[in-house]
């Protein structure tokens, strides 16, 4: 009995010193995201947080590579597209690919965007919003979260590649 509290003592001592460690690199993180301009700029995106601000970042860095925004979105760099089975000229949609893209990074996303469409009220006040309703009327929360996902990945990288501000328009 005491080998066993001596070990949960040890290994709560380690949780500890885990959880310190991962405190001061998510303060650290938070800094360099405050510090960078395009990280200001993703984080006026509806749903996007400091982290992932920071994931935006690191994922659409070299706009250079990316021919447009539905280039950046496409399943191998974040994976927020849905997959196609097409065959003799019959094209078939399926759900995004779990297995492909930056998971972190696609997690992140749908997380803000689930909030973003949790909090809309009746009655919208931009262009966005009013989008978004009618859409989750038509095809879920779910799915809507994976089409602003999908927004988000493509207007960020229109506004790395172009350098302007997010501007929201009221309806």
């Amino acid at each position: 009995m005491l080998q066993i509290k001596q070990l949960l003592i040890i290994l709560w001592q380690q949780y500890q010193t885990t959880e310190k460690h991962y405190q001061a690199i998510t303060l650290q993180l938070k800094e360099l995201v405050n510090q960078s301009e395009p990280c200001k700029r993703f984080m006026k995106l509806e749903g996007v947080s400091q982290i992932g601000a920071a994931g935006l970042v690191s994922c659409l860095g070299d706009r250079k590579s990316f021919r447009n925004g539905r280039h950046a979105s496409v399943y191998v760099y974040v994976g927020v597209t849905p997959k196609q089975h097409s065959s003799g000229g019959k094209v078939v949609m399926v759900g995004i690919d779990k297995h492909g893209g930056d998971k972190v990074l696609s997690s992140i996303l749908y997380q803000g965007a689930l909030s973003v469409i949790s909090r809309l009220l009746s009655e919208p006040k931009t262009y966005k919003q009013q989008w978004l309703i009618a859409l989750v009327k038509r095809i879920g929360i779910k799915r809507a979260c994976v089409a602003l996902m999908n927004k988000t990945v493509r207007t960020a990288w229109a506004l790395l590649n172009y350098g302007t501000e997010y501007k929201i328009q009221a309806a």
